[in-house]
């Protein structure tokens, strides 16, 4: 079905859709945790994933935006020829590590570094990082459009590690990096008047230093109750809000 008779590169392709069993798709969860294949690192960017023959075996083209014109569907990775090249940008590389690799170790290791690398020369270290104590509530950057930041509650003070520490997300960071590890405060449910409330989680995250903007002001909390269990939830008011953003964005709101 075209769009605009007298334009035949606007068109609706042809749309394909799959019926999984319950029991197909357990397997299939099942399967990744089999996979000795490393996390690609940025994934929540990334719109376009694809291989190609002009790439080595465990090389993937990507890039942020994602165009499905009769060129790039073609998958041609020239983006010249794309009918949205005005728009989209190169396509990038980015291997996949294999952890069963002997190679593995030191490969992730020196990409892990070339990102951290990059990380500084992006990102300065907030003096915030300095004066975070226990229980402080931090501020940190998001890469998602639509949430500019996320709140860790801080178990204890910044820390350079000794070794390679892997988190309970499966995050990876390398030894000699400044970390703040705590837990993620996770939005609950947002009240009437306009404010969100955050409940504490279990899980302990590693959070790189570069990505922390800097400490909340003082949150108002409250007693609340889940699975029968009580609990305390964080409020985060507009006001509280508007500071929030202003400590990721850099402007006062």
């Amino acid at each position: 079905m075209k769009i605009g008779a007298s334009d035949s590169k606007h068109q609706i392709k042809t749309r394909k859709f799959f019926f999984f069993d319950k029991q197909d798709v357990k397997r299939y969860r099942d399967s990744l945790d089999e996979l000795p294949y490393k996390t690609l690192k940025g994934t929540r960017k990334i719109h376009q994933i694809t291989i190609h023959s002009s790439l080595k075996s465990h090389e993937l083209a990507i890039r942020n935006y994602a165009c499905l014109c009769e060129n790039c569907a073609q998958i041609n990775l020239d983006s010249s020829v794309c009918d949205n090249s005005q728009m989209m940008q190169e396509y990038g590389q980015r291997k996949v590590v294999n952890l069963l690799s002997k190679a593995a170790d030191e490969d992730s290791d020196d990409e892990m570094c070339d990102e951290l690398q990059d990380d500084k020369e992006q990102w300065q270290m907030s003096d915030a990082v300095h004066m975070i104590k226990k229980d402080a509530i931090v501020v940190i950057r998001s890469v998602d459009t639509f949430n500019l930041y996320y709140l860790v509650k801080a178990m204890d003070e910044a820390c350079e590690l000794e070794e390679m520490f892997a988190d309970d997300y499966g995050h990876t960071l390398p030894p000699n990096h400044t970390v703040v590890k705590g837990h993620y405060l996770e939005v609950q449910k947002r009240t009437k008047d306009g404010c969100f409330m955050l409940e504490d989680t279990t899980k302990v995250v590693a959070i790189s230093a570069f990505c922390i903007s800097g400490i909340s002001p003082p949150l108002t909390t409250s007693k609340g109750i889940k699975k029968r269990k009580p609990i305390t939830l964080y409020e985060i008011s507009p006001e509280i809000n508007d500071i929030l953003l202003g400590l990721v964005t850099g402007y006062n709101i």
